[in-house]
């Protein structure tokens, strides 16, 4: 019931120790350690200031990486707390100016809308795996239209289904007409032509 967070990447100047491979920051417990970052950043608000004027519980953690100053930024995914993106100097006690938080807040949300993409894709690639799948055990097949280059692509089950070589994935649409049985062929070229015209 408690949440835990791990730091998955890092980019660091030169002459700063990289706090990636730090052990103390994988499976990190981060309530009730730092349940205030829990209730800023859920809440969408970013966190940013001297590590020195922190609550001592967070500054202990955080002087220990060498780190003087921070701001943090949360990012969301689908409407969801998903992480954050922190920006840490160990150099200056930085004040960080309302435009630099800002540009912050953008990179997150951009990294937030890749991260939602990416999850989109995966799940789409997933969706077309189970339906190869469910359609080989079921012996159906299915078809691909481009209307953009007017040709089918054709799955495993379907070439089986028409008899057809398996390497021959992607024929014409001419090709495609001439398995429609003859009575029906003059309605579906027709079919055809008014949807490429509508697109």
């Amino acid at each position: 019931g408690l949440l835990f967070t791990s730091q998955r990447y890092e980019w660091v100047a030169n002459g700063i120790t990289s706090q990636v491979d730090n052990p103390d920051l994988h499976n990190f417990p981060f309530e009730p350690l730092f349940s205030r970052w829990v209730d800023i950043l859920g809440n969408g608000q970013p966190l940013y200031g001297s590590v020195k004027d922190f609550p001592t519980s967070e500054a202990e953690v955080l002087t220990a990486q060498d780190i003087l100053s921070m701001a943090v930024c949360p990012i969301f995914v689908e409407k969801k707390w998903w992480g954050f993106i922190g920006y840490d100097d160990c150099f200056t006690e930085r004040e960080w100016l309302p435009v630099v938080i800002e540009a912050f807040k953008t990179a997150a949300n951009l990294l937030g809308a890749a991260i939602e993409h990416d999850q989109m894709t995966q799940a789409l690639r997933d969706s077309e795996a189970r339906l190869a799948k469910t359609q080989r055990i079921a012996h159906l097949g299915h078809c691909d239209w481009n209307i953009t280059t007017n040709t089918r692509y054709l799955s495993d089950e379907t070439l089986k289904i028409l008899g057809w070589p398996l390497e021959n994935h992607i024929v014409s649409n001419e090709q495609f007409v001439t398995v429609i049985h003859p009575a029906d062929r003059k309605i579906i070229q027709q079919a055809i032509g008014k949807t490429l015209q509508l697109n």
